[in-house]
Formats: C-alpha cells, structure tokens, sequence
C-alpha cells in the first residue's frame, strides 16, 4: 500500500518485502530483531502471531510501530502488545479504498470499555454520522459514516454515482462518500466501528449488528476472538450463533456468556448458541471467511444450540 512502502522510504529506512513460505515464522525472527520498525497488519494477522508467541511461551521483543487495519480491533487483539516501555505504538486505522485508504486514525495506548476506537479524521478529512437519508445524527447515536475531504475518490469507472455511494453533501459541501459502515461518537470524541450496514443479521425480524454482539462477548473476559453468524436449523429455525476462540486457561462456558451479554445487549441480540473454535479461518485477503468456518463444524457434527 502507498503508506506501507512511502512512509519508510520518505523516512530514510528500508523496505523489506518477505516472501519466504513460512511467512508466519519469518515475521516471528523480524519482530525479535533489534532492528525499529513499521508494521501494517490485519487484526487476523495479529491474532496469529499471538497464538505463535503463546504456543512458544515467550513475547515478542518488539522495538517499532503497528499499525492495524482492514477488520475491526478488539481489546482481546490488543491487550497483549500494549507495553509500558515505550517500545511499541499502536494505530488503529481506519478507512476504504474510495477514500484512498486511510481516513481516520488513533493511537492504542490503553484499554477502554467497548470496542477499540477508529480515532479522528486524519488531515484534510471530514467526517459525520448519517440517518438512513445523509443527514447528519446527534451526537451519540449510531448511523453511516460519511466521509469527505481530499481523500474521496472520483468514483468507479463508468458507473454513476447514484449506485456506487458517492454524492454530494450539502452538509459538508462537498463530494463525499458513504461508507456503508455502522458507527457512533464515544465519549473521548473519536468514532466506535459497530460493524458494516450490509451485513447486519436479521433474526425475528429484529436487525442485529454481529459486530455489536462480538464486542461485548470479547469484553467478558473470556473469549480472544469471536464470530456471530445466523445459522439455519432444523428444528429450532433461524439461530444467533457465537463462534469464540478462548483465552489460554478458559474453558467454554455457555450460560456465563449468554448472562454477561445479557447484562449489556437486549434479548434479540443475545446468541442462541456458542460453539468453541479452536481459530477463526482467514481467506486469501486476510479476513475471516465464514462459510469455512460454519462448514467445517457442521461437518463435524457440532451442535449449534
């Protein structure tokens, strides 16, 4: 990407480009090195390297910076890179290719209740949260983020605006972008990501966000990484089902899940089921792929309910 290979070069420091098969590995022995450096990663990729260090029982010496992007950071993904030595930074960056990329950004230095904040606009960006019909919401509630400024793309070739989800804002007045993604102001000011618009689940005819349900399950303190799917099944119907990566030491706990996300989220939105998965299936791109991951427990049998 532009920032990947710009930022170090403009800086004075080398690019290095690993193509070596176990590339898991060979990531591994960089961040051991004492050499200081700038990462760009997927929460996915993330998980997986602290899977790699748990198995070894042994961190990181990390000496750089990360930045982190592409799915939505929990706290669980964070948790075990923050230090108090200074020797590591890490950015939560947010943004999509109609926007050139990176449009909001900040930096992970403590943990907070909720999901990990997508921070403020970068420079030269504009940014405000939607209704249904592009005007702008009160401060708090969840809607579309819209962006504009210098980064907003010219839109896609020889398709109209109308369908691609540029338009012009009279708000911001200017051209600008609907994101298709679901945030709200939080209270330091930054924006909270609660998942994509398009994916919402619909169960009962109530809409679910799995980005929403995902989050409070991490923050209970038990589950590293989770995935909420709507499942079809025989009997019972449609079913909210969480799919959860445990904490080392942790055992699957159904009714202690289903009474914490309780506490914070109406019934609607409370799973119907918890399956324990040993990783969550990355596709080529790095995020997760959810039709492995639902295929490969059905095949063995597991019970979703």
């Amino acid at each position: 990407s532009v920032t990947s290979i710009w930022v170090p070069l403009m800086a004075g420091c080398h690019v290095v480009i690993d193509d070596s098969p176990s590339s898991l590995k060979s990531l591994a022995s960089f961040l051991d090195s004492d050499c200081r450096w700038l990462l760009k990663l997927t929460p996915s990729h993330l998980r997986a390297l602290q899977r790699y260090a748990d198995l070894r029982k042994q961190p990181f010496r990390v000496r750089g910076a990360m930045v982190v992007g592409g799915e939505a950071l929990s706290n669980a993904d964070v948790a075990p890179w923050l230090r108090d030595d200074g020797q590591l930074s890490v950015f939560n960056e947010y943004g999509p290719t109609e926007t050139t990329v990176g449009c909001t950004c900040s930096r992970v230095d403590s943990l907070r209740d909720g999901p990990v904040s997508i921070g403020t606009p970068i420079a030269n960006t504009r940014l405000y949260v939607a209704d249904p019909d592009g005007h702008p919401l009160p401060r708090g509630l969840p809607g579309e983020l819209v962006v504009g400024g210098a980064g907003v793309g010219s839109g896609y070739l020889s398709e109209e605006d109308s369908a691609s989800g540029f338009f012009f804002s009279a708000f911001l007045n200017e051209r600008a972008y609907r994101t298709g993604d679901r945030v709200r102001v939080c209270t330091e000011g930054g924006l909270d990501y609660l998942g994509r618009l398009d994916s919402q689940i619909k169960i009962q005819g109530f809409r679910v966000a799995p980005a929403e349900v995902e989050a409070v399950l991490i923050a209970s303190g038990r589950i590293r990484e989770a995935t909420v799917v709507k499942l079809e099944q025989p009997r019972q119907g449609e079913a909210l089902v969480a799919f959860c990566v445990l904490l080392p030491g942790e055992t699957l706990d159904a009714a202690a899940l289903r009474a914490h996300a309780r506490q914070h989220l109406p019934q609607y939105m409370v799973p119907n089921g918890f399956v324990q998965a040993e990783r969550i299936p990355l596709g080529p791109n790095g995020k997760r792929d959810l039709r492995a991951l639902t295929s490969q427990y059905r095949l063995r049998g597991v019970s979703f309910a």
